[in-house]
């Protein structure tokens, strides 16, 4: 992602079950406190087990870096 913006994989705190990763979510630059990094690996294996796409926006209509994200069943 352009203008510096780092997207670090991240599954929602209140859903880590067992410590396995639960909601999926993109933590950027400033850290979400109700985030929990994970690694890509587990980031890759919740995707792939959940079946789920992906959808994303890369620039807003007016040319300006869009973080706007999200996950949806296939």
């Amino acid at each position: 992602m352009g203008g510096g913006a780092r997207r670090k994989p991240a599954t929602v705190k209140a859903t880590v079950d067992d410590g396995h990763a639960g909601i999926l979510r993109f933590d950027f630059d400033r850290k979400d406190e109700g985030l929990d990094r994970i690694s890509w690996d587990q980031f890759f294996q919740k995707f792939d087990e959940t079946g789920i796409a992906f959808l994303h926006q890369d620039r807003t209509k007016d040319g300006k870096l869009s973080r706007f994200h999200k996950f949806m069943r296939r």
